[in-house]
């Protein structure tokens, strides 16, 4: 720290020696198989890409034909492409603050749910009155979560494009992404706002700042993800805060001067996030302040949004530490290993990953059956959905982005909510990377807000006036409108009417709030610990002892859970 409130990154050099520079150099070479074996398991496929890219198109026309002023927009991992085989779809519903939201977008869905000629089958139509208006559905077989006027999501799906970008290796960080996303849903089952657990834009968030402290050391995702488990299982949750720019006390968290700019080795990321900053929302009245939890993550791109909030009970926040110490110490104890028993080590460390994603016929290709032609990429007929080279072989996609589209898309959105453009996306566009669909209006800033801005946010030495408020803050009124058997809850926790979900995290035993969750008929129910079942209905009994990452003489048990809950060291 240096004065009141300083934000420092500490040095790299400075940190304590730990197992990560004890590990032979030829066991990262030998886990890099494993791991990419992982990988294909779980990363994006052409088939994926197709299906998912079908849902969206045949949402945006239904909803898009009913006004020609809004539009629709899809954002998050899906258009990232680090989502995984079980990730839902994000969309955005852009339009005039005056148009009934969800009401309208409810009675379109609820129309083509009763038309018997519909591409997709369309289920479980919930509404979710929380801090941000949701509406929750299934089409097609996916998870769809329809959200209004939230030009967040662009914002940040553009920035973390450019982040990739950046950092380049391979798409070492989308690889990263998907690997910690794997192992926290599938091993450590601790991903899944839904559940109370880390949203994903989190998990990136938290992947984004290990390549921030240690960029030039960081060569594969093994190597990202043990950084990951070993610094956030040590991270002072209970005294700190994360921001890109370091962590922050608590204490000091109303009045923070960031004093470095955030540096990806010798990249600075700050006229990034000046790019893709939030912009202001009169009619964001839901969170006008940042809402201490117990895990307090800053939005890189909206100093006023806790990352971490959804993480609102303190049994799931205990789970989440004891995961991330229990994870850290087992892929420790894997990496320790002699190289020759190194890849088995790993297949059972990722046990539950390869369980639930087994390899499907039409992946497992001989060389002998595939005929590779070249195509130019500039051929009609190249997807854009893809946009990169394929791995036949493997029917996986190249993780390369469309950033041309995303700028674009961002563009028309604050087009459409009359926000000015920030002068680097205006130059990109001018450029050639394309136009809004609509003329920009003037009277707003290059951050898009209107007036005079009092919160200051970027740039070196900038005040962040952070107003530090516990509790989930004012709530919406509740809209008078109802459509037919449609469910709608009030501010948080959302229930089915004949299933309720109740997760079990192992033999902590079921919580006492149901979280905020739809209910498709079986909800996926967390449970504690990288080693444990997942059950597929509230109704199954959980295991109570966890799965073993081997034979106990290979891999002794280091952490045990009393009947309390309480975790002592063997």
């Amino acid at each position: 720290m240096e004065g009141v409130g300083a934000v420092t990154l500490p040095s790299t050099s400075s940190l304590p020696m730990t197992d990560f520079e004890r590990i032979p150099a030829e066991n990262w070479v030998v886990g890099q198989y494993s791991i990419q074996e992982v990988l294909n398991r779980v990363r994006p496929t052409f088939e994926s890409e197709d299906k998912r890219r079908r849902v969206f198109e045949y949402l945006k026309r239904i909803i898009e034909c009913s006004d020609p002023v809004i539009k629709v927009f899809l954002y998050g991992s899906v258009p990232l492409k680090t989502y995984l085989p079980v990730g839902d779809i994000d969309l955005t519903v852009v339009g005039d603050e005056n148009i009934s939201f969800p009401g309208r977008v409810v009675d379109l869905l609820e129309i083509e749910k009763e038309n018997e000629n519909a591409e997709f089958e369309i289920q479980n139509i919930n509404c979710i009155y929380a801090e941000v208006k949701i509406i929750k559905c299934n089409v097609g077989g996916f998870s769809i979560d329809i959200s209004w006027n939230q030009l967040g999501g662009l914002c940040s799906l553009c920035f973390l494009e450019q982040v990739d970008s950046l950092i380049e290796k391979d798409n070492l960080f989308k690889r990263s992404i998907i690997l910690i996303k794997s192992w926290c849903h599938y091993e450590g089952h601790i991903h899944g706002s839904s559940s109370g657990l880390f949203s994903t834009y989190a998990l990136e968030t938290l992947v984004l700042y290990i390549f921030i402290m240690y960029y030039d050391s960081l060569t594969d995702p093994l190597m990202v993800l043990y950084r990951f488990l070993e610094y956030y299982s040590r991270f002072d949750w209970e005294r700190c805060c994360l921001s890109l720019y370091g962590r922050v006390e608590l204490s000091q968290l109303h009045n923070v001067t960031f004093e470095t700019p955030v540096m990806l080795g010798e990249k600075s990321l700050n006229n990034y996030i000046d790019m893709f900053v939030v912009p202001s929302n009169k009619s964001e009245t839901y969170m006008p302040f940042f809402q201490q939890k117990f895990f307090n993550i800053i939005d890189p791109l909206k100093a006023t949004n806790n990352l971490g909030r959804s993480v609102f009970d303190f049994r799931n926040f205990e789970i989440i530490k004891g995961t991330l110490r229990y994870g850290s110490c087992r892929l420790s104890e894997v990496m320790l290993l002699p190289s020759e028993n190194l890849g088995d080590g790993i297949k059972n460390y990722f046990k539950n990953t390869f369980k639930e994603n087994p390899l499907k016929l039409s992946e497992i290709l001989t060389p002998s059956s595939v005929t590779v032609t070249e195509v130019p990429s500039n051929e009609d007929h190249e997807s854009d959905w893809s946009n990169g080279d394929r791995n036949e072989s493997l029917n996986i996609v190249n993780l390369l982005g469309d950033y041309a589209n995303h700028i674009r898309n961002l563009a028309n959105a604050k087009s459409l909510k009359c926000f000015d453009l920030n002068t680097d996306i205006a130059d990109y566009l001018a450029s050639g990377g394309g136009a809004p669909s609509r003329p920009i209006l003037s009277g707003q800033n290059a951050n898009g807000a209107s007036g005079n801005s009092a919160n200051k946010v970027r740039g070196n030495g900038s005040f962040v006036p952070i107003t530090i408020r516990k509790g989930r803050g004012p709530r919406p009124v509740k809209p008078a409108h109802h459509v037919r058997s449609v469910s709608t809850t009030n501010a948080g926790p959302s229930t089915c009417p004949t299933h309720v979900r109740v997760p079990l995290f192992g033999s902590f035993g079921p919580t006492t709030d149901a979280g905020p969750s739809t209910c498709p008929t079986h909800v996926r129910v967390p449970v504690f610990g990288s080693f444990g079942p997942i059950a597929t209905a509230r109704s199954k009994k959980v295991q109570e002892e966890p799965v073993r990452l081997g034979d106990d003489a290979q891999f002794p048990p280091l952490i045990r859970l009393s009947k309390e809950g309480v975790m002592h060291k063997v």
